[in-house]
């Protein structure tokens, strides 16, 4: 072989630029990965700049709602708050600021969406916060409220609940499922209460107040009745001038005007689960569609741990997928039909509403509520018409008392608090 030295150095030269090359690529590629991370590590920090920024907005916020003396008065939020804004941190050494955007009230609630920024870069981060008091409420007086000219019986003087499947008991329950035995098996609950409380001074288990036409100015009496499916002491009471007793904690009593302002808070609040039912279209759960054609009370209830409010509008069937249990407030405006009946259950915990023309039908299946039912029965119909099937209502200071806890009822304080807030992206 001849020895050719040019063509040689020729490919040691090429060697040599591809490396040189590959070298240049490296080394830049180094530098832009250097400066992405960088990037990124300014961009995290120009985030977290934001959300620090949102907070701070949050609690000025907070702070400008104890100060409102017409809450929920918007106008006069934004003009403790100085205005829209864009507003400076405190400290006005850096470039962070937060604006209030739409603040909105509803009821005895505000929603504001809170921006937290950076200078002038796209760095932004947004929560959202309500606002509100908390609810009062009226207290109940029994394990059944009927309000209204149709709240008469068929016979006045003798409350004959014939063959319908209802119970109403005014001794005060305990909540199910307790560490001491005391427990609901497959919509099965013992028939009276445990022996700690048994001795207790019950309230009455049917409480009819009568107003508008039927009412005529007789004192509240104690009506009689032939039926062991009523239970408390007395056991029915009749009140003929539109106005409770007030032995429940209002001492003045309590109106049907009174129930109704208490749900007008309840069916705005923008916490609520608003639960529409409608044949012709798809039934929905806070606007958004539910699948298949029945809503299962799986897809809204509320639990003991936390309850919610609940508003049912609209007639149709809620399906049972078994023995359910769920808590918190339930406002009820047409009729609704639990299915399928046969071997299911639901047992509740909390207060249920019934507003005029509501109707709740379990025929095959078995409800059970631990706490208070109100019927706001108004004009038409007569006692009883508003529930239908096996359901079993039993008077329970416990889930009245979780209600509290929750801030659902009888739980007014002084000052705005937050009482929900999460992060729009």
């Amino acid at each position: 072989m001849r020895y050719r030295p040019v063509k040689e150095q020729g490919a040691v030269l090429i060697v040599s630029l591809v490396m040189l090359s590959l070298a240049t690529l490296i080394g830049v590629s180094g530098m832009s990965s250097a400066h992405l991370q960088e990037r990124i590590a300014g961009n995290q920090k120009q985030g977290t700049d934001a959300f620090m920024a949102a907070e701070t907005g949050v609690a000025e916020v907070l702070r400008a709602s104890r100060e409102v003396v017409h809450w929920p008065d918007v106008d006069e939020l934004l003009t403790r708050l100085s205005g829209e804004g864009p507003h400076p941190l405190p400290d006005g050494q850096t470039a962070q600021w937060w604006i209030p955007e739409r603040p909105e009230a509803s009821g005895s609630t505000m929603s504001v969406l809170v921006a937290g920024g950076v200078g002038s870069t796209a760095a932004q981060r947004t929560l959202k916060i309500t606002l509100g008091t908390g609810f009062g409420g009226p207290h109940p007086e029994g394990a059944y409220h009927c309000f209204g000219p149709a709240c008469t019986s068929r016979a006045e003087e003798n409350f004959d609940l014939g063959d319908l499947g209802l119970a109403f008991d005014g001794r005060l329950w305990p909540l199910p499922d307790r560490e001491d035995g005391y427990t609901c098996e497959s919509g099965q609950c013992p028939e009276d209460p445990p022996h700690a409380v048994e001795d207790a001074l019950p309230l009455p288990g049917l409480f009819a107040i009568l107003e508008g036409s039927g009412a005529d100015g007789a004192a509240p009496r104690e009506v009689a009745h032939s039926s062991d499916q009523v239970q408390g002491q007395p056991t029915p009471i009749l009140v003929s001038d539109g106005m409770s007793t007030g032995g429940g904690g209002d001492a003045n009593g309590t109106l049907a005007e009174d129930w109704r302002n208490y749900v007008n808070q309840l069916i705005s609040h923008p916490d609520r689960k608003h639960v529409m039912l409608d044949g012709d279209t798809a039934n929905t759960v806070n606007g958004v569609s539910v699948k298949g054609e029945t809503v299962y009370v799986q897809d809204f209830m509320g639990s003991h741990e936390a309850p919610r409010i609940h508003y049912v509008e609209g007639e149709g069937s809620i399906g049972l997928g078994g023995h359910e249990h769920g808590a918190g407030i339930l406002v009820i405006s047409d009729a609704i039909t639990l299915t399928p009946s046969s071997g299911t259950s639901v047992t509740f915990e909390g207060l249920v509403i019934l507003l005029e023309g509501a109707q709740l039908e379990a025929n095959e299946a078995t409800v059970n509520i631990f706490g208070s039912v109100v019927s706001l029965a108004g004009e038409d119909g007569n006692l009883f018409d508003d529930l239908s099937g096996n359901i079993n209502i039993r008077y329970s200071p416990e889930a009245m008392d979780n209600l509290r806890e929750h801030g659902l009822w009888d739980a007014a304080v002084t000052h705005p608090m937050i009482t929900a807030w999460q992060e729009v992206m």
